[in-house]
């Protein structure tokens, strides 16, 4: 009878574990909702489902707790110091692909304005008669020992290169087609320059009075060239040239009274000769 009894317990036993579990349920869902009852009341806690990520303005449904997003024309609140933005203007892109041929810089290139036919004549003629001056400088410099005509004509050379930037910034044909000393585009200078190497020859005194006549027609002719310009840059030119051309014709009325002599000026009136060489030296030109 006691085995019997056994197997009666274990069916019992197997029996009541359902009907436990049956009773235990019911008590399992009332502690879970008073559990979510309990969240939904806590502060700070909502019963809104997260928005989808691709929208976070998308209206849900359901959600009473939520306050729905202002109108898109509607001005949004924002914390100091943070600008206000309109959303209906589209933003600016600021990361602009720079304009091509400058080198990437994003500077636009500064285009000169073209020069008159009369400035654009003046800058040809003033090129090549500073090939005029050095050229007459080299050939003195070959015939008489002295470092004067030969440090006078490296400063022809920068007044040349000077002339030759402006010419090809202005997109001009530069006169000076051969470097060949004695060789030049316009007749006037190659007849100049024969005359004034045949009179150099004659005597250190002589080529020292030649050397001062190419400075005296190169001041007068940059004096008007200065004042027929309006362009600065080319006026500017001008005056380094003109200073160069200053010093020049002190260095040679300098010579002259060396060798006892007085400086007689030959284009130019004494007047403005005098005022040129008893006044000093001048810097500030290349």
């Amino acid at each position: 009878m006691s085995k019997n009894l056994k197997y009666q317990t274990q069916e019992e036993r197997y029996c009541m574990e359902p009907k436990t579990i049956t009773y235990a349920l019911p008590f399992l869902t009332i502690l879970y909702s008073s559990v979510s009852m309990a969240a939904f009341s806590l502060p700070g806690l909502t019963n809104a489902p997260s928005a989808p990520a691709n929208n976070p303005l998308e209206p849900i449904s359901g959600n009473t707790n939520r306050p729905a997003p202002p109108p898109q024309d509607t001005l949004v609140p924002v914390v100091p110091d943070q600008p206000v933005t309109n959303n209906s203007t589209p933003p600016v892109n600021h990361w602009v692909d720079p304009p091509q041929g400058n080198n990437d810089t994003g500077i636009l290139p500064v285009i000169p304005i073209p020069l008159s036919d009369e400035e654009a004549a003046t800058l040809l003629h003033m090129r090549e008669e500073e090939k005029f001056a050095r050229d007459v400088y080299l050939t003195l410099s070959d015939i008489w020992d002295s470092a004067v005509f030969g440090n006078i004509s490296n400063s022809e050379q920068k007044h040349m290169d000077i002339m030759l930037s402006k010419v090809e910034q202005y997109g001009l044909v530069d006169p000076v087609a051969d470097d060949t000393v004695g060789v030049f585009n316009t007749m006037a200078f190659a007849e100049l320059y024969e005359q004034l190497t045949q009179q150099g020859k004659e005597s250190f005194e002589a080529a020292l009075m030649a050397g001062g006549l190419v400075e005296e027609l190169d001041i007068l002719d940059l004096q008007q060239a200065i004042e027929e310009s309006d362009h600065t840059d080319i006026i500017q030119a001008y005056e380094i040239l003109l200073r160069g051309s200053r010093n020049h014709l002190r260095q040679f009325a300098s010579q002259i009274e060396s060798l006892g002599l007085i400086y007689a000026a030959q284009v130019m009136t004494q007047e403005e000769v005098d005022e040129i060489i008893n006044s000093p030296m001048e810097r500030g030109g290349r």
